[in-house]
């Protein structure tokens, strides 16, 4: 199940983007956006850059079973991500993840490998932050990019690669 949430774009989300979107955010690399999962016929991995907010609780990841903020920009991501669902009357319990993702462009569309980010159910919730190509796929649902939509689902999804600019999003699991 996909939805559309309506982002108020409150002052807060509009400084986070502003720094998200600045020459001075600060971005990690990686080959692999879903971390060495087997690349069905048709899909590849894909390079991400990534900035880990709150890190996530999967126990294949660490031994810990909470999430660990990473970034002194957690508390300002956690607050829009709750003033988002607040707004769209979605229940809210725990943040188990938040990151930034910047996936640059590609010649060709490339698919990245379908995956689900925890090993257990939740919710995820994605708020685009530019208007480049680069759409996500929710099960059979595809939702086209538009800057500051923040779309809502649970299950398995892939994305597009841009075929110009860079798809930045700020992406949270939650339950």
């Amino acid at each position: 199940m996909l939805r559309t949430l309506i982002n108020p774009k409150t002052e807060e989300y509009q400084a986070f983007k502003k720094l998200v979107l600045s020459k001075d955010y600060v971005w990690r690399w990686f080959a692999d956006a879903t971390n060495g999962l087997p690349v069905p016929e048709g899909f590849a991995p894909v390079i991400v850059y990534y900035t880990d907010l709150l890190f996530r609780p999967d126990a294949a990841h660490d031994l810990k079973g909470y999430p660990l903020p990473m970034s002194p920009y957690v508390d300002s991501a956690a607050k829009i991500i709750r003033e988002i669902l607040e707004e769209n009357n979605v229940k809210l319990n725990c943040i188990l993840r938040i990151a930034t993702n910047c996936v640059y462009a590609h010649k060709e569309v490339v698919k990245s490998t379908p995956h689900v980010d925890h090993s257990f159910d939740h919710n995820n919730i994605i708020i685009y932050q530019n208007d480049y190509s680069g759409d996500t796929i929710e099960e059979i649902e595809l939702i086209n990019i538009k800057e500051d939509k923040a779309i809502f689902f649970s299950g398995e999804h892939y994305h597009e690669t841009p075929v110009e600019g860079r798809r930045i999003v700020l992406v949270a699991t939650f339950i």
